[in-house]
Order: structure tokens, then sequence, then C-alpha cells
């Protein structure tokens, strides 16, 4: 049996295929490669190309991660929740677009899950190109009149020749500017080839004992005695950092990697978020379970109620070259 989503849960997915249909404080993070903002015109039309967008046969130095777009897990309570939800989507230089969709399963539900699809450089050019034109970059975030109530905070981020990251608070509303829109829309729909389920190198796992009369009435998916013979999950406990998230003091975690982390995503048929909490025997304990995907370049679980940390600052990290031009074109903006 699957939990309901949170009420805080649905406004977000609500607002996001709003925003795909149609479409703390704003902040602007300094980042390497960044400019003064200045005013930029800019339409909710497809841009007209421009030869000064991009310079021809300009080469330059990204990071892993080229754009990212994500909605706060929970901006007003976290109880429950045991990892930081994963990004909407999120595009790395190498060309691997992951999103996270709702899809339906075998029992008519609808899952959120994540997907895997392969880019072009040519796409990542256009996409840069387009993001570009629709002014992002020069937007004025002082201009940005945060909305009111129970809305979703957005995160967006973009890396190219220039980098910029937004958290914004209630970006559906009509009166939003076309720059941000825009790119939120043209992230929230950028399509690549090879769609293929997500299979993760890494996953974390939030693992707790169950003592005595203790259990988590809240976690109503018993799943009975542990198949998978090849983990412990007296093991797992063992390895488990307890927790020190403000918003969930439940048990510890530990990162399980290759053959193992494959496996127990396929038990936990893809980890769709935020259902992923199960309570599992083994040797006549029980135990609480749950788990997600790690994306590439990211190392932990994250925590509750904060967008996750990709790249991870303890991974090393070497940038790569890009060379993009205005024939590599535009995108439409949808």
């Amino acid at each position: 049996m699957r939990l309901p989503l949170p009420a805080y849960y649905l406004v977000g997915v609500l607002l996001f295929f709003l925003l795909v249909g149609c479409t703390a404080p704003a902040s602007d993070p300094a980042l390497p490669g960044g400019s003064e903002p200045s005013p930029a015109a800019a339409t909710s039309a497809t841009p007209e190309p421009s030869t000064t967008a991009v310079p021809e046969g300009s080469t330059f130095e990204v990071g892993p991660v080229i754009a990212r777009l994500g909605s706060a897990d929970c901006p007003d309570s976290c109880v429950g929740h045991n990892f930081s939800a994963p990004p909407d989507m999120i595009l790395y230089s190498d060309g691997r677009l992951i999103t996270n969709e709702l899809l339906p399963q075998e029992n008519d539900e609808m899952e959120f899950i994540l997907q895997e699809r392969q880019l072009t450089t040519q796409q990542i050019c256009s996409l840069l190109n387009t993001v570009e034109q629709t002014g992002f970059f020069d937007y004025d975030i002082a201009e940005y009149e945060d909305g009111v109530g129970l809305a979703s905070y957005t995160w967006i981020e973009v890396n190219g020749q220039r980098s910029r990251q937004l958290y914004l608070h209630a970006l559906g509303r009509p009166e939003a500017d076309p720059a941000l829109l825009d790119t939120y829309r043209l992230l929230a729909n950028l399509v690549g080839i090879d769609r293929m389920s997500y299979q993760p190198e890494r996953v974390a796992v939030w693992i707790q004992p169950l003592e005595g009369e203790q259990d988590f009435r809240d976690v109503m998916d018993d799943r009975g005695e542990w198949s998978l013979e090849r983990l412990s999950l007296q093991e797992l406990a063992g390895q488990a950092v307890p927790s020190e998230d403000p918003f969930n003091h439940r048990g510890g975690i530990t990162v399980i990697e290759g053959e193992n982390a494959s496996a127990l995503y396929d038990l936990f048929e893809g980890a769709p978020y935020p259902h992923t909490e199960r309570i599992y025997s083994q040797n006549g304990q029980k135990y609480f379970v749950a788990v997600r995907a790690l994306l590439p370049y990211e190392t932990s679980g994250g925590q509750v109620g904060q967008s996750p940390v990709i790249p991870s600052p303890d991974l090393p990290i070497e940038p790569s070259q890009l060379t993009c031009s205005p024939a590599d074109g535009l995108m439409e903006v949808p």
C-alpha cells in the first residue's frame, strides 16, 4: 500500500505541470563566470538567433552539471521524509539527462520514477544558446517579488560560458518575468533519445531496527521477510551513521555501491520518491528501511527539505571543454 502524498508535495506537483503546460527569499549566489545584471528584454516566443549570444567557435570550461531544475522538498513540514528530493531534471556535461517523472505503475497508481536519456553536444549548445536569449543570465533578481502563502520554491541552475543559480518562491505566478518562466519551461521540457529507467551506481539507505513495541505507524507498507540474501539488514544497520537531520532523528544512513546497489534498487521497484519507506523482517528482527538512488556526482542522500548538493564537495572534479557556436541553433521554448 502506498501512503498518500502530503498536501505540500501535491502543491509542488501541480505547479510543475502548470508550468510545463503553459510553465527563503529569492537568492542569486555569486558563481565563477557570472556578470553584473543588466536589463534584458525577453518574450515568451521562441527567441530569434543572435550571433552575439555565443561567439563563433567559442570554447569554455564547464563542470559536470550543465543545468538543473527542482522544487523544494517540503517547505513547511518535513516530518516523515528521509532524504532530500531528487531534482526534477539534471543535465550533465557528457549529455546525460536524468528526469524525475510521474509515471503510471502496474497497480494503476502514479509514482515519480527516475528516467535517463542522452543529449548530443549540439543539443547542449543549442540549450545554452537559447538560455542566453531568454535573458535569464541578465535578469535583475532585485525585481523579483516573492509570492505569498504555501507556494513551492523552485531551484533553477544553468552553467555555460556564464553560470547562475536562482532559488525562487512562487515562480508559477502569471506576472513572473518571461526570462524566468521561459527558462523553466525550456528545462522542464528537455527531450533526449534512448529513454530508459535510471540505474544508479550508488544507493542511500536509511535503516533503523525496531525495538520492542516500537513501530512506525505512518509506514503501512510491511513487506514481511527480507528476500535479498546478498545484503544483511543487521550489517546495514551496523554500517549506518546516526542521523543529524533536525527533521528526522530516526535511524541512520549508509551508502551502498555496485551490484548490491542495483539489487536493492530493483527490490524497491525503482524507489519512487517519496514513497520508499518499508518495513522488513530478518531473523526475527523488524527494520524500517528507506532508499534513494544517488545521481552522478552525488555521494549522500542529502538533508531533508534542502536541494541535493551536486556535485558533492568531497569529490575531485576536473572541468571539461565545451565548444559552442550560433550554428548550433536554438531550441523552441514551449
